[in-house]
């Protein structure tokens, strides 16, 4: 209709609260199409709003441990690839897994199993910058993407994360600690989706298999 108007936006301070509101208004002629008024109408979406955002969260996140799971992984290493190359960027990553976690399970249970994945995660989202990406990739393993990262500033990340998770422990049923061990290894300056992948895993069973 002539003169109708639609739109969305977000109120930071509305009535005291954040509020993300739908506005529709149409005019109304009279015979001889001389305004006369219009209506006007305000639907409230922020329940909707809040509700859209969690559900894409839900489809994005591991529900465990936190962090990205793999679908979203991939979706964001095909980007940082395609900009790496785009760019001519450093492109860093690193793949990280629990050692023996089928042993863990077995011997002590799924739910200390469970604490081994959260502590993990949990260690090496403390140890990045805002601009790295951490998912769960597997049962037991983690990657980690690193943009605009060399092989110096590589080296650096893998070092602070070796030193993060020496001497790992976790509490079984009874409240005994339960000690853990993870293999890593990374890769830089490789442009290619696959390549980057599958290199970074050589070099986490080298260093898994030099112990």
């Amino acid at each position: 209709m002539k003169g109708a108007f639609e739109a969305e936006d977000f109120f930071e301070a509305l009535a005291g609260k954040s509020r993300y509101l739908h506005f529709m208004s149409a005019p109304i002629y009279d015979r001889d199409g001389e305004l006369w008024g219009a209506i006007e109408s305000i639907q409230d979406l922020t329940e909707h709003k809040a509700l859209e955002a969690r559900l894409s969260e839900l489809a994005t996140m591991d529900g465990l441990t936190g962090v990205f799971n793999r679908q979203y992984l991939e979706k964001k290493l095909e980007e940082e690839v395609a900009k790496a190359r785009r760019y001519g960027d450093h492109l860093g990553m690193i793949l990280l897994d629990i050692d023996q976690f089928k042993d863990i399970n077995d011997r002590y249970g799924h739910l200390v199993g469970d604490q081994v994945l959260k502590k993990t995660a949990d260690i090496i989202k403390s140890c990045l910058r805002t601009t790295d990406t951490v998912a769960r990739f597997g049962g037991d393993e983690f990657v980690v993407i690193l943009p605009r990262t060399d092989a110096a500033q590589m080296a650096s990340v893998r070092e602070r994360l070796e030193v993060m998770m020496k001497d790992l422990t976790v509490q079984d049923a009874g409240g005994q600690a339960r000690t853990f061990t993870v293999s890593l290894g990374d890769h830089t300056d490789d442009r290619d989706y696959d390549q980057i992948l599958r290199k970074a895993d050589a070099a986490m069973y080298r260093r898994k298999q030099g112990r």
